[in-house]
């Protein structure tokens, strides 16, 4: 168990006063990237623990779904809208409003690499070995 030092305290009592100003505009929740620099924590690791503890004392309830979260704050009953973005990239799916909802891809999103990184890597139909590993038959060559 952690300690509760004044620190700890007052790091929990202004996330609870961020959470409850997102919450009554209906801002999504954060993650733990924004919260860490937001906070000038020295860990990202540092973030989740303090929704556990604002969570054990009764003051927050957190939805969790993968790597998203939407906070109700109990003395309000305010909630933030689901996390749109995971360690400060912009989600691969759009047009969800939480777990469970059909989502569609972005169009023409690769993701961070430009086209030439991106290998075929599908085995040859002919001999089974992937083109970027020298199969003969491939008409594409690793770059």
């Amino acid at each position: 168990m952690i300690v509760r030092t004044p620190l700890r305290q007052r790091r929990m009592d202004d996330l609870l006063a961020f959470l409850s100003d997102a919450a009554s505009k209906g801002e999504p929740c954060p993650n733990n990237t924004v919260i860490h620099d937001l906070f000038n924590l020295p860990s990202v690791s540092q973030v989740n623990p303090l929704f556990l503890d604002l969570e054990a004392d009764g003051v927050i309830v957190v939805e969790r779904a993968g790597n998203r979260r939407r906070v109700t704050i109990v003395a309000t009953g305010a909630s933030t809208a689901w996390t749109e973005y995971y360690r400060g990239r912009p989600r691969l799916f759009v047009g969800t409003a939480g777990p469970g909802e059909s989502a569609r891809p972005i169009e023409g999103f690769r993701g961070d690499l430009p086209a030439e990184r991106y290998l075929h890597r599908d085995p040859c139909p002919r001999c089974g070995v992937r083109g970027d590993l020298g199969c003969a038959h491939s008409r594409r060559l690793a770059a």
